[in-house]
């Protein structure tokens, strides 16, 4: 079909048409596989936190409920999580200081959680 003007009309997309949007739309592609990925790892390290969370509870209602040895002492709850407790007599005033740690890894990090109380 000829135009107006004289010049032969193109039905279709040039190949350079088509290279440009298959690069736009891969790299938004990328950008959104990409959101996926860290919201993947962030939801990891949330569930991680609250496992911690609860563990750091469980462990502190242990501890009430039983001697309190003074000194340092670790232990493992699973694989993944472990704790750390330090017991220190405050002797002037009669009372237990406590410092309770839950320790994981994420991703070759090591992160933790930590209370402190008086008993």
């Amino acid at each position: 079909m000829i135009s107006l003007i004289g010049k032969k009309r193109s039905n279709g997309f040039l190949f350079i048409e088509v290279l440009i949007s298959v690069l736009i739309m891969s790299i938004g592609l990328v950008a959104v596989l990409n959101s996926l990925i860290q919201s993947l790892r962030a939801i990891e390290y949330s569930n991680n936190y609250f496992q911690a969370c609860l563990l750091l509870e469980d462990k502190a209602c242990d501890i009430y409920n039983s001697d309190k040895k003074e000194g340092f002492s670790r232990g493992l709850f699973n694989s993944k999580f472990s704790w750390e407790l330090n017991v220190a007599r405050l002797e002037e005033i009669a009372i237990n200081e406590i410092s309770l740690k839950v320790l994981w890894n994420d991703r070759n990090k090591e992160c933790d959680i930590a209370m402190a109380t008086y008993l």
